[in-house]
């Protein structure tokens, strides 16, 4: 769970859910919110697996 970002979060899976994920995102906002741990949790959703361990991941 992600605190402070629970609408878009749920933005998020409902794209997911939808099977139409678009080919890019823009994360933008004040630097150190969080944009970055959100995009890591999605790109996990997507790949179904730990980023840190799957090698479509940089």
């Amino acid at each position: 769970m992600i605190l402070g970002h629970e609408k878009q979060i749920e933005f998020l899976r409902k794209i997911l859910n939808s099977g139409k994920i678009p080919h890019a995102f823009l994360f933008c906002g004040k630097e150190r919110i969080g944009k970055r741990k959100v995009a890591l949790e999605f790109v996990s959703w997507i790949l179904g697996s730990s980023p840190d361990n799957h090698p479509d991941f940089f």
